[in-house]
């Protein structure tokens, strides 16, 4: 429900955000609007190369 609130949605939206077990999300701005800057991340985090992602959660600076 916060996710779906801060992007300015009814909290009933919150649903549609499914974040998965011990998992990380970090809400942040896009050109001064809000916006979902990282969702789903674990240490089994996937580069799309195959490389490990970052574990490290983005500031969400736009």
């Amino acid at each position: 429900m916060p996710t779906a609130r801060r992007l300015g949605l009814p909290a009933a939206a919150g649903v549609l955000f499914v974040l998965d077990t011990a998992s990380l999300a970090a809400l942040g701005t896009e050109h001064g609007r809000p916006a979902t800057a990282a969702w789903n991340v674990t240490g089994a985090s996937r580069h799309p190369a195959g490389r490990p992602q970052s574990a490290a959660v983005p500031t969400g600076r736009g």
